[in-house]
């Protein structure tokens, strides 16, 4: 991370009155009286957002909202005021997840899935939930940048599984909420780079190499098959337009053939 990236810039993001008019565009995507999400600044896939629950009255304060782990153990925090805020974060999540597929098919024609979930133990201040396409082509130059996001081996909570700790029995819910800082960033230290999308055990040796295997993925199993959908999409489309031209033409003989022989019939009066 660059020195010059200021680790507590998102409590200023969260603290402002009105993040649209404060917020740069390049910066601002949305905002709701309980949160503010804006743009990764270094994305780690095509579509890549960050949400951040906005500082309000006590509890919402600072000191209680630095991350996930802080949250879930702050004394003032009780568990009903951390599951409505996290509650309150997947409501508006769904709708970014929305926008995000809107822009998916405008820049694409197609859309493919979104990963939504917190790290286990983030460096920078603030709560913040990643909003992240499944597709992992945006800009990583370390391992651990990469595993920090695969869905799988344990370091990116999503938020569906983090909400079922509050339905857990209490022991359960204590054990998780600990959020071990050193256990969850071993979490981000695997030998090999395994691939994160579905059915493919691919293990990379190195980052170049799995970026190129990502791409591959991406082009073979979201790329090619939505096109080729589309594609069969514009022929069935254009198959079913063919059909009631012909039908309407039909109707429109035998309306005119009908109408003949009612002329006909008058004629033999």
């Amino acid at each position: 991370m660059p020195k010059e990236f200021d680790p507590s810039i998102y409590v200023k993001y969260a603290s402002l009155k009105d993040p649209e008019k404060q917020l740069t565009r390049d910066v601002y995507v949305a905002h709701t009286q309980r949160t503010v999400t804006i743009h990764e600044p270094f994305p780690k896939a095509t579509f890549h957002l960050l949400m951040l629950p906005r500082v309000g009255a006590p509890p919402l304060v600072p000191h209680n909202l630095k991350d996930l782990r802080t949250l879930l153990n702050a004394p003032e925090v009780t568990k009903c005021e951390a599951l409505d805020l996290l509650r309150g974060m997947k409501e508006d999540a769904e709708e970014i997840v929305k926008m995000v597929e809107e822009d998916m098919i405008e820049r694409t024609g197609f859309k493919w899935g979104v990963w939504v979930g917190f790290h286990g133990a983030p460096s920078m201040q603030h709560l913040h939930l990643h909003i992240i396409s499944k597709d992992m082509l945006g800009k990583f130059t370390r391992p651990v940048q990469y595993n920090a996001f695969h869905p799988e081996l344990g370091y990116f909570l999503h938020l569906d599984d983090v909400l079922e700790w509050f339905e857990a029995v209490e022991s359960t819910y204590d054990r998780e909420r600990k959020l071990p800082k050193e256990e969850y960033r071993q979490k981000r230290r695997t030998e090999g780079l395994e691939c994160c999308y579905d059915d493919c055990l691919a293990i990379l040796d190195s980052v170049p190499s799995l970026r190129a295997h990502l791409w591959q993925e991406f082009e073979t199993k979201i790329m090619k098959p939505e096109k080729a959908r589309l594609e069969r999409n514009k022929k069935y489309t254009e198959m079913m337009a063919q059909m009631r031209k012909r039908r309407a033409e039909a109707e429109a003989h035998v309306e005119e053939e009908l109408e003949g022989d009612a002329n006909d019939d008058d004629d033999g009066y």
